[in-house]
């Protein structure tokens, strides 16, 4: 999805749930954690992108 005024102008989520019709019904972003247990910089940057033209939820899911 195109995100103008983000960290980058194109985002790709990892996963997306879709309902019958095909439409998201919500977004998964697989990443690093930081030791604190928070997505690592690349993955909030991705996460605020997706967050900031979309009103599907972005759920982030740590990745060893």
């Amino acid at each position: 999805m195109e995100t103008q005024g983000g960290f980058k102008p194109i985002r790709y989520v990892d996963v997306a749930a879709l309902d019958q019709e095909g439409n998201p019904v919500e977004f998964y972003q697989v990443g690093r954690q930081t030791a604190g247990a928070f997505p690592v910089m690349r993955e909030s940057q991705a996460i605020w992108d997706i967050w900031s033209v979309s009103d599907v939820p972005v759920t982030f899911v740590p990745y060893p």
